[in-house]
């Protein structure tokens, strides 16, 4: 599930920007008795060619929207609908909208509702019934042809069922093991190798875990593991905060992503796109494990809450304050193209960077023309960067002193990270 955030796009590209970062679009605000507040919103999701989102927010620059908006590229339009939606998932060609949402009435208290591009209609009996006051669904995933529902409920109209829930297109249906498991309250959900990944506080545990994390196919399994951040899932692996998850061991051990917590990622023509350790810097992975920066560090204070691909390009959603301007949130797009494809990973047969450790001074040897080499700390800031366009050459990280960094080099179609230990 996206975290809650604010949404401040501007269009004009001579806007503020930083580095190879760019505002776009128009501010979405709220009410203010002294000064316009900027709104918040929820969520955020690309359908039929169109960005979505909704939340919080009773305009978007001077134009009167509230709380639902579609962006077409060129200008944000309002949608018929009323009341307010928190999460967005695109299931079975519609737009699946879940929150306190009404079609005609100012509220229809805690419905899903779906759009088909044109239309609105409620989904089958979709009240929803919870024990508290807040909206009661965390998140939604599609798995085996069916949308499937996690958070703190007891069930959908007639259909009782703790915490998950099925929906397959025209009703409400239990799992029948799931129902069965007294699930703790689900945080999240996550699909990898037609295995369900689920996450959640655990109150039946002694002692009790703040998220442990389950695995389901045909059985339900408590791995044990006390999850520091939501859910990421890629290529085989597990990831939260910055652990990656052996499931099968119930242990974890430390790796350099989502330094903020937010499990904001895209996986987009085979990368992982995710926040990096220092929560304001972008990174990719391939499915190696290979982390390749991207773009500049964004100023200080920076709060990445959202990662999304809109017409080939990245954007980021998050709090931001560009030199010159107030803090604000925003929405700002990466300046270069994304990678369009996996690149072929440099192997030790046809690359080395020598001795390691060491004192500072590398060594490099590579059967291929190297155009890049970059340098980041653990907390993913770029400490050194270089051109060599050369097969062979040197450099000296002696400034940096002593610790551990990753350094990536790169040529017309390759790729390599190294971790290289300085003493």
């Amino acid at each position: 599930m996206k975290s809650v955030f604010s949404l401040f796009l501007l269009i004009s590209l001579s806007l503020p920007s930083f580095g190879q970062w760019i505002s776009v679009g128009d501010g979405f605000f709220g009410n203010s008795i002294s000064q316009p507040n900027p709104g918040t919103v929820l969520d955020i999701e690309v359908f039929k060619g169109n960005l979505y989102a909704v939340g919080e927010f009773d305009s978007i620059g001077s134009h009167p929207i509230k709380n639902y908006a579609m962006w077409d590229g060129q200008d944000w339009q309002p949608l018929p609908m009323t009341g307010k939606a928190e999460i967005l998932r695109v299931f079975d060609d519609e737009l699946i909208m879940a929150g306190n949402t009404g079609l005609f009435l100012p509220y229809i208290d805690r419905k899903m509702t779906k759009w088909d591009g044109l239309n609105w209609s409620l989904l089958s009996d979709s009240s929803i019934s919870s024990p508290g006051n807040e909206f009661p669904i965390n998140a939604l995933i599609e798995y085996r042809s069916e949308l499937l529902i996690g958070g703190a409920f007891f069930g959908f109209g007639s259909t009782e069922s703790r915490n998950f829930i099925k929906y397959n297109g025209s009703n409400f249906v239990k799992d029948s093991v799931l129902s069965e498991q007294n699930l703790c309250n689900v945080a999240d959900l996550d699909v990898e190798n037609e295995t369900l990944i689920l996450s959640g506080p655990c109150y039946n545990q002694i002692p009790p875990i703040t998220r442990s994390i389950y695995t389901y196919l045909d059985s339900l399994v408590n791995t044990n593991i006390d999850l520091p951040g939501n859910l990421i899932v890629y290529a085989g692996n597990v990831f939260s905060g910055n652990k990656l998850l052996d499931l099968t061991s119930g242990t974890s051990t430390f790796f350099p992503i989502s330094g903020s917590f937010s499990g904001a990622y895209k996986v987009f023509n085979g990368y992982l796109y995710t926040v990096g350790m220092t929560g304001r810097n972008i990174q990719y992975l391939d499915s190696n494990l290979n982390i390749f920066p991207i773009g500049d560090t964004l100023p200080l204070g920076s709060e990445i809450s959202a990662i999304e691909i809109f017409n080939d390009e990245l954007v980021i959603c998050g709090k931001f304050e560009f030199p010159g301007e107030p803090e604000k949130t925003s929405l700002v797009k990466h300046g270069n193209s994304l990678p369009s494809s996996i690149q072929e990973e440099l192997s030790s047969n046809d690359f080395s960077i020598y001795p390691n450790p060491t004192s500072g001074l590398l060594f490099v040897n590579s059967n291929v023309i190297l155009n890049d080499v970059k340098v980041f700390n653990l907390l993913g800031e770029l400490v050194f960067q270089k051109y060599p366009f050369s097969n062979e050459f040197e450099f000296d990280l002696s400034f940096l002193g002593p610790g551990i960094f990753l350094v990536y080099v790169s040529s017309d179609s390759s790729i390599n990270t190294s971790k290289i230990v300085i003493r």
